[in-house]
This record gives C-alpha cells, structure tokens and sequence, in this order.
C-alpha cells in the first residue's frame, strides 16, 4: 500500500484529473462566476479528498528517499515545499474570511457577509437563537431539517425566482392578467388595482383602470407583509404628517412628501415644471435600526432596501394619478365585462374595442396581439417560488428554503428566499425567522466619505472607481487597506437612482497566507537545489572532488 501511495502511477493520474477539474472549474467561471466553480468543483467533498490524497502521495513519496542521501536533497526540500503550500491552503479554506463589505456614502458599517448560508430563529420575546448553516449547493434537496417542534426546513432550492399571481376570490382587489405578441418578442404581465396598476414595457405604458382610484379622494399608504401580501396598515397622507405610527413593531415616520419627485444628484427633490410623480419620503424604525425608504405611486416595486424593508412592502396611492392619459404609447384596460380596451398615441384615443378573456386583440401598431388572460374583479394575492434558469456571465439567482409551520390549529408552508426574515406570533411569544447570509462584525467600522467614478469618455463604462474612507484613506482596485489582520479591496459598487452611492468591498482574512508563503519558499529553495544539483556544473565539480 505504501509503495502504491508513493510511486508514480498514482501521482500522474491524480494531477491529470486534478488539472482536468481545475480546467473545468476555470471555463465554468469564465461562462457564469466564481460561486458557481466553487459549488460545483472547489468546495466539493470529492475535490477535497482528491487534495487530501494529492498530500498523501506527496508525503510518502518524499519518505520513500528514507534514508536520505545527498542527491535526495533538492526532490525532499521541493516535496516540503509542495506538502507546505496545501496545509497553508487547507488553513486558509478551514478558518479564512472571505465576504462583503456594503456601505453607503455618508454612513458607516463593519457587518461582513458571507458566502455561508444560515437558518436562524430568534424568540425576540426571550432573546434566544438557533442557528443551522446551510451548505449552498448546485441541485435541489429534501432538507426535512427540523428548526424546533413547530418549524421544519423542508426543500431547499438553489436557484430561485419568484412571481406574483393573483387567484379569484370573494373579496379583494381587481387584477388582469394580458399578454402581448409580436414578431420579436411575447410577453405575459399582470396588472393589479394597488400593487401595480400600471407599467412600462418598452416604449408602451399598460394600465388599468379602476373605478376605486378613480374615486380615491385622498393620497394614502398601503402596508403589506412581504411575504404574505397581507395588508397591515392603511394611513392617508394626513394622517401620517399628523403623526408617526407602528406597524409589526416597526415605527413609520413621514419625512416628506413630493408632487413631482425629481432625483439630482443621488438625492430626492421637488421638481420645478416637472411632470407628475408623487412620492413619500419615510424613516423606518425596529429594534434600534433605522432606515430610508422611498415610496412612488407611479412605481410601486421600488425600493431603497432590496424591495422589502422590515418585512413590510409599501405602496403609496395618489388619487388620479394613473387615469391621467399621458404623452406616449398607453394601453389602457377597463374592468367588464366586457373588458374594455384603449389605445391612445401622446393622449390621442386611437383605437377602443371590447373583448372577452382570451380573444386575440390585433392593435395597428406594428403587429403586435393583446390578449387578456384572466381577469376578475376580486383576486387574492399568491407568489409563487420556482426554479430560476441560469444566465451566463450573470449573478447567480438567490437560494430559496421551504418551510412548515404546524400550530395547534393551522398548517401552513411558506418560501423564504436569500437574506429574508419572516416574523409571526406563537402565543404571546413573538418570533423572527431569517436565511440568508452569514455575516460577522469587524472590529472596526468603515465610514464611506466619497466614492468616485470615472467612465470612458462617451459611454457608461467604468475606467477606474475608488473610495474615500475614514476620512483620509483611498481604497481602489490597485490599493487595498490593511487593518488589524483583515484587507479590503475595492470590488463593486451600487448606483440606483433616488439613492446615495454604495461601494462593495471585498473583505478577506487569510490565516493560511504565511504558511503558503514559506510552503513557496521551500519549494523555490527546493527547485533551485535540484536544478543545481542536476547541472553540468555541479557533476563536473564532484568529479572533481571525488
């Protein structure tokens, strides 16, 4: 077994098929991203034990020149190094830091996230956790991982999308559902009386038109669950500039509300002979955290804080806003039946014609076929979780976890997508349920003074980005900062309108660096001896010795 371990027939072998996986891994990274190659290749069980038995078959080929001879020197000191370099590479995958730093201009952050994934149940009303890390992988799974006697993990999904659709019901709000077709493209939207009743697509705006916006007779603010879509709160805009109010715990201030909200810039104003665009600027306020949000009647998905803040997804209602036919293409539907259909061209009516659910509407604009799908009066909200397909040279989609809850009289499933929270009641005990990354608090804090960009003259592309931090200290690509054992270079960065800049850094810890710094010095000393030792020179000078 040992001369097996430590010969020759076993070490071409292996460092073919290492050097065929590492091949494999580099051209997956290259089609999607680094994730990816580490999910399918790096981070596997099997690529690790091939690495493990790489290190065998090292080590006991160097103890295989037992007892050692002079010529045996430069094959020991080269095997040394080699064995040095994986210990220094294991140290550095067991116990390194490799994650992101988020931190917008004018604010300050030290919280890291990790690639690691987690479950975590927190009992706010005790203040206990329950932590489960979750190993990220490429295929999908039964988890059936029980998180406590009411909660159970059931299927994890490695690749998610979800889509909003809407079910008839006895009570609730109108929704449509149409498509629309022509020789270049076929799409499938649904259109919804408060959460979306109106969007753009190309150069088209579609809506629906409602006899209750119609009749709104004040500007108010839905809040709903954003896992649920359960309406919580309903306050009009006198109300809120009256006073602040809670809502799950979370306090909801107003800081201002905008008639034509303009972004100039990264920062919200009022617009001067601007059109129409009526937004709410509020704080949100939980467990001593606090942050901005922007609510616009006219875009209703938009959100400072990656779509939900708190858990809560608001929705500002202006009255009239969206039954004003504006400049542009606009398809507008009325609720029937029948169903009415409106073409106008920069306020034009065009076109109007009556259909029934599922009748192909030819327009005579370029081809293109309107269809109404399904269309009901009163529907109940429903997001639906599904596998998402995988675009190259794109991020991954987020991970997602199904979960079940059983209480003494419900038994309910829910889907909690990456970095999402899910709060609810069991008794009087309140309870916060969260997956998504694992993260760690630096020891110090980083403040993002400035980040500057500077693009290719003509274009959007970036020629080079840095940020100021801590006052006086540039990070860019080419200079990372080094403090207390950690460094950070300048990765990303985040430009959304109505909201300051963002830089992402990468923050990496590598406890394994030493170890492979001497592992390649050994094995430079190593390489060195054995050229030498193999030369003309070195021969003909032991000769002569001799």
């Amino acid at each position: 077994m040992f001369k097996f371990l430590s010969s020759v027939k076993l070490a071409v072998p292996l460092m073919l098929v290492l050097g065929f996986c590492v091949a494999i891994g580099t051209i997956i990274e290259s089609r999607y991203n680094a994730e990816y190659a580490r999910m399918l290749i790096y981070q596997t069980s099997w690529f690790y034990a091939l690495l493990g038995l790489l290190w065998v078959n090292i080590f006991c080929a160097t103890l295989s020149r037992w007892p050692f001879k002079i010529h045996h020197t430069g094959f020991v000191i080269t095997h040394i190094g080699l064995l040095t370099l994986l210990i220094g590479a294991f140290v550095t995958a067991k116990f390194g830091i490799d994650g992101q730093l988020i931190v917008s201009e004018g604010e300050e952050n030290n919280k890291v996230l990790l690639p690691e994934t987690i479950i975590q149940l927190q009992n706010v009303t005790t203040n206990q956790f329950k932590t489960f890390e979750i190993p990220r992988g490429p295929t999908k799974k039964e988890l059936n991982l029980s998180i406590s006697d009411f909660l159970t993990a059931k299927t994890y999904l490695p690749f998610s999308q979800t889509q909003d659709v809407y079910e008839k019901a006895t009570e609730g709000d109108g929704a449509l559902k149409f498509s629309i077709k022509s020789p270049f493209f076929n799409l499938t939207q649904w259109l919804h009386e408060k959460d979306n009743p109106e969007i753009q697509m190309g150069p088209a705006t579609f809506k629906l038109k409602t006899s209750k916006v119609a009749t709104q007779k004040e500007p108010v603010l839905l809040i709903f669950n954003a896992t649920t879509s359960k309406l919580l709160a309903q306050k009009t805009l006198r109300e809120m500039q009256q006073s602040s109010f809670k809502v799950n715990n979370v306090t909801v201030k107003l800081l201002r509300a905008y008639k034509s909200a303009t972004v100039d810039k990264s920062k919200i104003t009022e617009g001067k002979n601007a059109s129409p665009n009526p937004a709410l600027e509020l704080l949100l306020e939980h467990d001593g955290k606090s942050i901005r949000e922007i609510s616009y009647a006219k875009f209703p998905d938009f959100s400072l804080n990656n779509t939900t803040s708190f858990n809560l997804r608001l929705h500002y209602i202006y009255p009239n806003h969206d039954q004003e036919i504006a400049p542009g293409n606009i398809v507008e539907f009325e609720m029937g039946p029948p169903i009415v259909v409106s073409l106008y061209k920069n306020k034009k009516l065009e076109e109007k014609k009556s259909v029934q659910v599922n009748e192909v509407y030819q327009t005579p604009w370029m081809g293109i076929q309107i269809t109404v799908l399904e269309a009901f009066k009163k529907s109940l909200k429903k997001t639906l979780v599904t596998q998402a397909p995988l675009i190259e040279r794109a991020p991954l989609p987020a991970p997602a976890i199904l979960f079940n809850f059983k209480f003494s009289d419900t038994d309910e499933s829910i889907w909690l997508t990456h970095n999402q929270t899910q709060d609810f009641k069991l008794g009087n005990e309140v309870y916060s349920l969260f997956y998504g990354a694992k993260s760690i608090l630096l020891p110090f804090n980083i403040f993002l003074n400035k980040f500057e960009k500077i693009d290719y003259p003509g274009t959007q592309t970036p020629k080079s980005f840095q940020s100021t931090v801590n006052e006086k200290v540039v990070i860019s690509m080419n200079e990372p900062l080094k403090k207390e054992g950690y460094t950070l270079y300048q990765a990303s960065y985040i430009l959304q309108e109505g909201m300051a800049p963002a830089s992402v850094f990468s923050v990496n810890k590598d406890p394994g660096r030493p170890i492979k710094y001497l592992g390649s010095t050994i094995l430079s000393i190593g390489i060195i001896v054995f050229t030498v030792m193999r030369s003309r020179l070195y021969k003909n000078w032991k000769k002569r010795k001799a």
